[in-house]
């Protein structure tokens, strides 16, 4: 099971909506920002070098998906649309 996350293995079955993916994205781009100033100010050491560089890249990657989730966001209105259709006979 995911810590951060409890019961996502049971209530993760459709897609993502944008806004729980920036949510979760946000959460990971803290988590590896504290991590990489951790490994700067002196946390421990050994292959520190190697590991900040990994946590680097993995921060730049983790940003490229933030901004490509928000700039596609807005272009995907209508599938908020259609799930939100209400049908014949239905109440608003």
């Amino acid at each position: 099971m995911d810590e951060k996350h409890p019961g996502a293995q049971e209530d993760d079955h459709d897609l993502l909506t944008h806004t729980e993916a920036e949510r979760r994205l946000e959460e990971e781009i803290e988590a590896a920002a504290a991590e990489l100033a951790a490994l700067a100010n002196g946390a421990p050491a050994g292959d520190a070098g190697e590991k900040a560089e990994a946590v680097r890249r993995r921060l730049e990657l983790l940003r490229q998906a933030a901004a490509r989730n928000t700039r596609l966001a807005p272009s995907e209105r209508g599938v908020t649309a259609f799930l939100s259709y209400r049908g014949p006979g239905t109440s608003a």
